[in-house]
C-alpha cells in the first residue's frame, strides 16, 4: 500500500492521496495502481506539499473520483525498489512477536499508521516499530524481539 484516497482534485477525477510511504517519490514512476483489487493505468501523477495526485485511466470525472474516498492504493512489490536496509511491511505479517525476556506476545497482525509513524498491532497490543521499542527483526526465524517494558506502554485492546 502507498497511499490512501483523500478526495478529488478538479472536475476531471484526478485524485488527491495520502501518502503512506517513505518514498513519495514512487508516485512519479508509477504505470499501474490497484483499487480494492482492479488495476488501473496511471494517466498523470505528481507529488506536492507531501501529497499524491493521480489520474487514472477509466476514472474520467468528480462522481467517480468521489465514490473512492479512503481506498487504499497499491502497486505490485516489483514496482517499488527497497534500498538495502530496508523491507516490506507485508513481508512480516504473521511474524511472532517475542519480548526480550521469552514472553510470547503472538503474532503480528497488521502495521497501522495514525500519523506518528508505524505501529505493530498483535493481539491487545500496540507496539510502535521503532528502535526504542524494537530490539530485533529477525527475517531468518520469523520473529521481532521488542523490549520487556513495552508491555506497560500501550494496550489497545
Amino acid at each position: 500500500m502507498i497511499g490512501k484516497i483523500l478526495k478529488p482534485r478538479g472536475l476531471r477525477g484526478e485524485l488527491k492521496v495520502q501518502v503512506l510511504t517513505n518514498k513519495p517519490e514512487i508516485f512519479l514512476s508509477i504505470k499501474e495502481i490497484f483499487i480494492k483489487d482492479k488495476s488501473y493505468m496511471v494517466m498523470k501523477s505528481s507529488v506536492q506539499n507531501g501529497f499524491g495526485y493521480v489520474s487514472l485511466d477509466g476514472v474520467k470525472n468528480v462522481e467517480i473520483a468521489d465514490e473512492m474516498r479512503g481506498l487504499e492504493l497499491r502497486i505490485d512489490k516489483k514496482d517499488f525498489k527497497l534500498d538495502h536496509d530496508e523491507i516490506f511491511e507485508i513481508d512480516l505479517i504473521g511474524f511472532d512477536i517475542i519480548t526480550e525476556s521469552g514472553q510470547v506476545l503472538g503474532k503480528l497482525e497488521c502495521f497501522e499508521n495514525f500519523g506518528g509513524g508505524e505501529v505493530i498491532v498483535v493481539g491487545e497490543y500496540s507496539i510502535p516499530y521503532e528502535d526504542e521499542f524494537i530490539v530485533e527483526t529477525n527475517m531468518k526465524e520469523k520473529k521481532i524481539i521488542v523490549k520487556d517494558d513495552v508491555l506497560t506502554v500501550e494496550e489497545i485492546r
